[in-house]
C-alpha cells in the first residue's frame, strides 16, 4: 500500500462489491476479445511468419531450422558468401584457398558457433 494520500488525507477505497460497485463501473464482467482486436493482435505475428529473412544469415538460419539444409551446407553458403567479396576477390590463388580454409576452420572448430548450429539443428 502506498504513503501517498489525496490533499484530503484519506486513502480512496473501491466501491463494495454488489450494490453497484465496481462491477457497476465496468459492466457485467470482463467481455471476450472482438474479432478485429484479436486480429490487431494476430497480425504481426502472421506478417513476421510470412516475411523473407532479411540477411543471408538470417535465411540461412531459417533454412536450416526447417530442415531445408544441414548445418554443412550452411558453413559452404557462409563461405562462399565470403570468398565472394572484393576483399578476396583481389588474392593470389593460394592467399584465397588459405583463406578459405581459415573460415572453415573458424566455423566448424569455434565451440560458441558449433553451439549455435547444434542449437539451430534441434530447433527443426
Amino acid at each position: 500500500m502506498s504513503s501517498i494520500k489525496p490533499p484530503s488525507g484519506k486513502s480512496p477505497s473501491l466501491p463494495p462489491a454488489g450494490d453497484g460497485g465496481i462491477d457497476a463501473v465496468r459492466g457485467s464482467g470482463p467481455k471476450a476479445p472482438s474479432d478485429a482486436f484479436r486480429k490487431t493482435l494476430d497480425e504481426p505475428v502472421a506478417a513476421a511468419a510470412r516475411a523473407e529473412p532479411k540477411t543471408v544469415a538470417a535465411a540461412l538460419a531459417h533454412d536450416l531450422r526447417a530442415g531445408r539444409i544441414d548445418a554443412d551446407t550452411v558453413v559452404n553458403k557462409l563461405v562462399d558468401k565470403a570468398l565472394a567479396k572484393a576483399d578476396a576477390a583481389g588474392l593470389s590463388p593460394a592467399k584465397r584457398l588459405e583463406l578459405e580454409a581459415m573460415l572453415r576452420d573458424a566455423l566448424v572448430s569455434d565451440p560458441t558457433l558449433s553451439q549455435l548450429s547444434k542449437d539451430l539443428e534441434r530447433g527443426r
